[in-house]
């Protein structure tokens, strides 16, 4: 199945769609930056892995690769409980 933007691979709600409208792909990242805490897991995992997450969306950013900085930058901020 191929998407709008003729990518077999990229599908119609895919962030990277360069088809998507700037706010539906907003939309789109922000779906995929929800995350989901456990709580039978220590405080200090997660804090390393935010403080690995924020290196990365840092060096994403660096790189020009916004659409990744964004979604670290976003999971960093937001989880469900």
């Amino acid at each position: 199945m191929s998407s709008p933007s003729g990518n077999p691979k990229l599908q119609s709600d895919d962030p990277k769609n360069p088809a998507m409208k700037p706010e539906e792909r907003v939309k789109a990242l922000a779906r995929n930056a929800m995350v989901e805490i456990n709580p039978s897991l220590k405080a200090i995992c997660y804090i390393r892995t935010g403080k690995e997450m924020i290196r990365s969306a840092e060096k994403y950013h660096e790189d020009g690769s916004y659409d990744n900085a964004y979604l670290l930058y976003m999971r960093f901020l937001t989880y469900e409980h």
